[in-house]
């Protein structure tokens, strides 16, 4: 993402060794989803949740980063932007809207929940997922929602989390 804060200007971008640890307690958070669901037996929430995942990669990428300014590049959205274009073609003449939006939640939502229903009757395998979840959702508000709510000037300033970010972070 090339704009004039502070950061992209250091960086030429999001900064690296911000996005490594996001990317890298995401995996993860996913990773140990996995693992502990396999171990106490959720199959069908298992089925589910790489059901949200692939929704998420697809209507919601087309919609959304598919039809960004910055396709193709490095984002501060775990670098999504670059990611949906190794998978969508780029989507020219139409903007992101809050259909989109929308799915989006609706595929992160589920994302977050699947595995936390599983678990939520096995407490020492549930307190991991829960703490990487919380740090995954708050390393994306601090870092790309408070991103977009200073910076933004375009569909990304009226997301709901870059609005909240304002209140938070407003110079």
């Amino acid at each position: 993402m090339a704009c004039d804060c502070p950061e992209c200007s250091k960086h030429s971008g999001p900064n690296k060794m911000v996005m490594m640890f996001k990317i890298g307690v995401f995996f993860l958070q996913y990773i140990y989803a996995t693992f502990a669901m396999i171990r106490k037996g959720k199959f069908k929430e298992l089925g589910a949740l790489i059901g949200a995942f692939v929704f998420f990669f697809t209507i919601p990428r087309r919609m959304i980063c598919a039809r960004c300014d910055q396709y193709g590049n490095n984002c501060y959205s775990l670098y999504l932007g670059k990611v949906t274009s190794w998978i969508h073609p780029k989507v020219e003449g139409k903007q992101v809207n809050n259909l989109g939006i929308a799915l989006e939640l609706l595929a992160l939502g589920s994302m977050s929940a699947i595995p936390a229903w599983a678990l939520k009757w096995h407490f020492k395998a549930l307190m991991p997922y829960m703490l990487l979840l919380d740090t995954t959702v708050f390393m994306q508000f601090i870092h790309a929602c408070r991103h977009c709510g200073l910076y933004a000037t375009d569909w990304r300033k009226d997301c709901p989390a870059a609005q909240i970010a304002r209140v938070f972070f407003e110079k």
